[in-house]
């Protein structure tokens, strides 16, 4: 269940994700037990779902990186900008997101430390139209919900052979800019996907899909033990209700921040608000980020509406505001 659910997770993010489907295996009518059945991905892959015929798919490798199509021009472009740049320059952000898509490594590097995906760097795929941005996809995925207090921050400074793509977490991290958003990244990711009360639920549900076929599956491969089924189960959902508190802990060691603050969004009015990553259309919302770390506030209002207000902090549609402390937001729509 581990690999299809990250990638229903993936999927959710708004990201390039593979389908799949569970069955059953019958061989020679003997019952074999179940399957998932996902797409490959190929260069078949890429032009199916973005509709394109000319990039290049580079496949992470233990040992490199492996060109499954294209060439390899663009890769070594980037590996020598890496390999050649100061990052704490505050400009390299835009010179990255110039050619990396910088939401989407976001996205895939906070879905690493929510769910422990330890093994993305032999577990991804990079795509690069002509003309156009390297962003992320996701494969092999099962290596993760298992080890609560890993830390991937730590991580980063590992380059050895099999770790080699650590590279680009390792300089990036350097940039203050990105340093910034990858904290508020994670905390977006854990105030909504990865948030306790819908997280489980989303397991569940895949959890809901097999189960009616897991006698038939232990009885095939391990008779007399279904109750290893429930306690696996029951792991992962331990491993999500617990991993955001040791996440919040290791952003505080790692990043040297002083606490986490209470956000409590609220929302007057006809309209909502983009919160760092998040769009948020509930009258209150909660949220939990970083003393000492902006975080970004945007107005949308309904059509034929107007924003009026921050209360008491701006009128400015869009602001930048330093949580501080435990704080209520109110954004005052007409």
């Amino acid at each position: 269940l581990r690999d299809p659910f990250s990638n229903e997770l993936w999927n959710k993010l708004g990201e390039l994700s593979t389908q799949s489907d569970f069955g059953v295996l019958l061989l020679n009518n003997e019952y074999w037990g179940i399957y998932n059945l996902r797409e490959s991905i190929n260069e078949y892959f890429i032009q199916d779902n973005l509709g394109i015929e000319d990039f290049d798919l580079v496949r992470f490798q233990k040992w490199g990186p492996d060109l499954k199509y294209g060439t390899m021009e663009e890769w070594n472009r980037l590996v020598s900008y890496f390999d050649s740049t100061d990052f704490t320059r505050p400009e390299v952000y835009e010179e990255v997101s110039s050619f990396m898509d910088m939401n989407s490594l976001l996205n895939l590097l906070s879905l690493v430390h929510c769910s422990q995906f330890r093994s993305w760097t032999w577990g991804a795929f990079m795509v690069k139209p002509r003309g156009g941005r390297w962003s992320w996809t996701i494969w092999d995925t099962d290596r993760s919900y298992n080890t609560l207090n890993w830390n991937g921050f730590f991580e980063y400074a590992n380059t050895t052979a099999e770790k080699w793509p650590n590279f680009i977490p390792q300089k990036l991290i350097q940039n203050e800019r990105f340093s910034r958003e990858l904290i508020n990244r994670n905390c977006d990711l854990l105030n909504s996907l990865f948030d306790t009360s819908s997280i489980v639920n989303i397991y569940d549900s895949l959890v809901a899909v097999i189960e009616p076929e897991i006698s038939a599956e232990f009885d095939r491969w391990n008779p007399g033990n279904l109750s290893r089924w429930e306690q696996n189960n029951e792991r992962i959902r331990d491993f999500l209700r617990q991993r955001p508190s040791y996440l919040y802990d290791q952003m505080l060691s790692y990043f040297q921040l002083d606490d986490t603050v209470k956000i409590t969004l609220k929302i007057e009015g006809n309209g909502r608000v983009k919160l760092n990553s998040l769009l948020i259309d509930q009258e209150n919302w909660n949220g939990v980020y970083m003393s000492g770390v902006p975080i970004s506030l945007e107005a949308w209002p309904d059509e034929g509406g107007t924003f009026l207000e921050w209360r008491g902090i701006s009128t400015q549609n869009q602001i930048e505001t330093d949580p501080g402390v435990n704080r209520e937001i109110v954004a005052v729509f007409d």
